[in-house]
């Protein structure tokens, strides 16, 4: 059974023994219908109907219930699971409850995939890094600070590559856009492989009129700068770390880009194109860097009690600085090569920091 080889060796958030057997056993009888219910008041209605029949098992996995039952006149058996914080645990469905088991209706994986997770776990853990775009992904593989291993495992349409920042063993992935993709995939990550934290970087927008594009936004509001390894990134002083400022001889910032720490940002699967809704949303919330993935990512860290860190670069105000504007287009990578630079900083203090050294000012 693959399930006690995903969590044996790993950080074991996610369920007991106790737990993964009673899946086992479950599995075969099925297979099931999921039934996926936003809230308590749209679920009750179900599991209280004269048609429905309930199964005297349920199992609780991530903050999410998840319970069988049946149609009466009918064989299909249904599993059943209400949450209002959905995002992610769809693909958790779908890999505990009948595509992964062995004797289920397709395995995700082969037998020399699970092989080489075990093996690959034995050596970590791992610092997972969680990528937005491959032009993202991009600079820090062919970074010089970047050592590959020579190890790449698919799952589910992600690729998940292995290599060192330093002394740091990193395992990292790229999502694809959007709260659902980030979700997903960072439950894939913390799922199946030993990881004891999460970087997340990228671009953003920027709601806060008093940042620049390529200033890098690291949010103190949440659970962003929870400690990683006992290091409070946000407690320290980081503008001394050096970003870019030019993307050729020719087109360069006004301004040099800097490290600030925010008040807090804000994550939708939209991208925000509207200068009202942007000093809305700076005017009411304090909100500065504005991406489409963050929220995701920190949710799925939070429920598995993994640490977990945003940084965002910020790319061009959104909603356009002036009609004749192309700012994002023309900065994208700017701001994208900042984020790097940012996280490779970040990750090297940590690796640094949890081999008995000080933390520098970035």
């Amino acid at each position: 059974m693959i399930f006690g080889l995903i969590m044996e060796g790993t950080n074991g958030a996610i369920m007991s023994k106790k737990t993964q057997n009673l899946i086992n056993k479950i599995n075969n009888k099925g297979p099931y219908l999921g039934v996926v219910i936003p809230n308590l008041f749209e679920q009750n209605p179900l599991l209280n109907s004269p048609d429905y029949t309930a199964i005297d098992v349920v199992i609780d996995i991530s903050a999410i219930r998840a319970q069988f039952g049946y149609l009466a006149n009918s064989k299909l058996r249904l599993i059943i699971m209400a949450s209002f914080s959905y995002i992610g645990f769809l693909g958790l469905i779908f890999m505990i409850f009948g595509l992964i088991m062995e004797g289920t209706n397709g395995a995700i994986m082969s037998k020399k995939t699970q092989n080489l997770i075990n093996k690959i776990n034995n050596k970590g853990p791992y610092l997972g890094v969680v990528i937005p775009n491959l032009f993202e992904q991009n600079p820090l593989l062919n970074s010089p600070d970047y050592t590959p291993i020579d190890v790449v495992i698919d799952i589910s349409g992600r690729r998940f590559r292995f290599g060192k920042i330093g002394d740091q063993k990193v395992v990292s992935v790229m999502t694809g856009l959007g709260m659902i993709n980030a979700g997903i995939t960072t439950q894939l990550l913390l799922s199946f492989f030993n990881v004891e934290g999460v970087v997340h970087y990228g671009i953003a927008g920027n709601a806060n009129p008093s940042l620049n594009i390529g200033d890098l936004a690291l949010e103190a509001n949440g659970d962003y700068t929870r400690e990683v390894g006992y290091l409070k990134f946000a407690d320290y002083a980081v503008n001394n770390l050096e970003l870019e400022k030019c993307i050729n001889s020719t087109t360069c910032l006004s301004t040099t880009p800097k490290v600030y720490t925010v008040e807090r940002g804000t994550s939708a699967s939209i991208y925000l194109d509207n200068a009202a809704y942007r000093s809305f949303i700076y005017d009411k919330f304090k909100v500065s860097p504005v991406d489409m993935e963050s929220a995701a990512v920190a949710l799925i860290s939070l429920q598995q009690r993994v640490p977990y860190i945003a940084i965002r670069a910020l790319s061009d105000l959104a909603g356009g600085g002036s009609a004749d504007s192309n700012e994002a287009d023309i900065f994208i990578n700017l701001a994208a090569d900042n984020s790097i630079i940012a996280v490779l900083a970040f990750i090297k203090q940590l690796s640094a920091f949890k081999n008995g050294g000080g933390v520098n000012s970035m």
